[in-house]
Order: structure tokens, then sequence, then C-alpha cells
């Protein structure tokens, strides 16, 4: 298995209910490519509308370290996600 279906896998087990709403993993794998060696982590993903992910959101925001991107953005589903990670360790 490759280094991005691992990290797909792993996405989707944190997060089962995005598994039809591949934006997030698309968002990663279109910034960080097998280049960076596993130096990008702490990847979150919160809907704007549940006030519990996007608290979860912040604290997870709050544990990162080095460099780390967010950006809003809709998925194929309509929704708007905030979507982010950190990298650069």
């Amino acid at each position: 298995m490759n280094a991005r279906y691992n990290k797909t896998e792993e996405f989707i087990k944190k997060y089962p209910e995005y598994e039809n709403d591949l934006l997030f993993i698309e968002w990663i794998f279109d910034r960080f490519d097998n280049n960076n060696n596993g130096n990008v982590n702490n990847f979150r993903v919160a809907n704007l509308k549940n006030h519990e992910q996007m608290k979860e959101y912040v604290e997870q925001i709050e544990r990162g370290c080095c460099g780390s991107i967010d950006e809003l953005l809709q998925g194929d589903s309509g929704r708007w996600y905030l979507l982010g990670c950190n990298y650069g360790h």
C-alpha cells in the first residue's frame, strides 16, 4: 500500500462521517505530496454548522506546532468545512 492510501484510511477511521465527501482528503494531497516524508500531521476538519466539531477543531489547532494551514472550503455535499493540518516538523 502506498502512503496516500494509508493516509486516506487513517482519515476515514478518524472521521467516518466524511467517507463519502472526499474534499478533505483531496485537499491534503493537493497541498502536501509524498515528498514531505510524513512531516504533515494534526489533520483536522470541522463542519461549520457543528458546534462540537468547531470546538474540537480549535483545540486541535492549539495542540499543533510548527507551520500550519487552515482553509474554508465547500464540499461536494454543499456543506462548508474548515480544514487544516500542521507541517514542517
